[in-house]
């Protein structure tokens, strides 16, 4: 009997297991048929086929121009044992495991931000403290190491809604000594407001539309930025429906419809897990692309990590996607643009990376068009409803904390 038993919940697993997979096959199918799409367009060719064997597709030729000034080359690498105690991760109150995580990342990232803000502090003969500003800053692990590796040559703003985040990047920057850092504790859209000329934005995986509304602020004040986005499908989640994409290169797939999947795919499938895929062929092809640019996979060793399987190249390729739309809108703006990888791939799975420096008067042959600021107001509404569920979660807290002390006295 129990083995009865037993032997039902295996073969129960097993079914689940095969239908699962099954799902996601279907699931995959389609969002590789919306990549095709994308790239066709990008390509300029019609039935394009995509290339899944390599994470290099070939549309990123276009933004990777060997004689642009912000092209990747050369190793880098962060000396931390001559950084300030108070600048490492593991500082920021991480545990040494994520640490050294993020230490990578912050390496990854700065590869290219010291590299642009040497390229911006040229471009001004070197009379000018280049101006940055961090979009997201948490704690500081980004901008603090640039400040401090950059002091004679920029300041940093570190820009942060969360109240605590903003106190341990203070405690950082006094205990470092650094005295070309601020910190800013508000939002994007109320910093905006009052935000004079700046050089140059950074971010280390900016959440969903705050790299759109940081992106959109740069473009208006002509800045330069360096950002690495996080969290694809709140993108598409919180940005008005049809906005996306948003760049001239990729409009037509306004008006393209999600490939029907094969007869096959459906027939495998039960009638609830048809009726969700039936609603992913509903959707556009560019907003399949976006909420599918999450791979969610934990970081592991570099040997075995989410790097080496199915999921990551397909979330790394719509990740592209999404950030070529990006650069694109820039490159109207009068913007040299260029996207790259966190490397290793394995520090995390929101990898990538999007770049772009204004290009200079002599080289503006184009008229520059107005911003559109729509990322903007989006950001500000993602805000004030993220600041609601905090008040009400805060409420609840202390009407729990009452109701624990009414039962100390009882």
């Amino acid at each position: 009997s129990d083995e009865r038993l037993a032997t039902g919940r295996a073969g129960g697993e097993g079914v689940r297991r095969v239908q699962a997979e099954q799902i996601s096959d279907s699931r995959n199918s389609a969002v590789r048929a919306c990549c095709s799409l994308a790239e066709g367009v990008l390509m300029e060719e019609q039935s394009y086929e995509s290339d899944w064997s390599t994470l290099e597709p070939a549309f990123l030729r276009r933004f990777q121009r060997e004689d642009s000034p912000i092209s990747e080359d050369g190793d880098f690498s962060v000396e931390w044992a001559a950084v300030p105690a108070s600048l490492r991760p593991v500082s920021g109150e991480l545990n040494s495991d994520r640490a050294r995580n993020k230490e990578q990342q912050v390496e990854a990232v700065l590869r290219h931000a010291l590299k642009l803000v040497d390229e911006l502090y040229d471009r001004y003969n070197g009379q000018t403290v280049i101006e940055v500003v961090e979009f997201g800053a948490g704690s500081g692990h980004l901008g603090l190491v640039l400040a401090y590796l950059r002091a004679d040559r920029c300041s940093v703003t570190l820009l942060e809604r969360k109240e605590y985040a903003c106190q341990q990047a203070r405690r950082r920057e006094r205990e470092a000594g650094l005295t070309n850092v601020a910190v800013a504790n508000t939002s994007l859209h109320d910093f905006s407001a009052n935000l004079s000329r700046f050089h140059l934005g950074i971010s280390l995986h900016s959440c969903g539309v705050l790299t759109d509304a940081a992106l959109a602020l740069c473009l208006l004040h002509r800045a330069a930025f360096c950002l690495c986005p996080c969290c694809y499908g709140q993108t598409a989640a919180n940005l008005p429906e049809n906005y996306l994409p948003r760049s001239q290169a990729l409009g037509g797939m306004r008006s393209m419809q999600t490939p029907a999947l094969s007869a096959a795919d459906m027939r495998s499938l039960a009638v609830k897990e048809k009726r969700r895929l039936r609603r992913l062929q509903k959707a556009k092809p560019f907003y399949t692309v976006a909420r599918s640019a999450d791979c969610t996979s934990a970081v592991e060793d570099l040997q075995h990590s989410f790097a080496n399987t199915q999921n990551f190249v397909i979330a790394k390729r719509c990740m592209q996607i999404v950030d070529a739309d990006r650069l694109l809108w820039a490159q109207q703006h009068g913007y040299h643009v260029y996207m790259a990888s966190l490397r290793p791939l394995q520090v995390t799975p929101k990898n990538n990376l999007v770049l772009g420096v204004p290009v200079t008067e002599t080289e503006a042959a184009m008229g520059v068009t107005e911003v559109d600021l729509t990322a903007l107001q989006a950001s500000a509404e993602e805000n004030a409803d993220a600041e609601a569920g905090e008040r009400q979660k805060t409420g609840r807290s202390r009407f729990a904390a009452a109701g624990d002390r009414a039962e100390d006295v009882i």
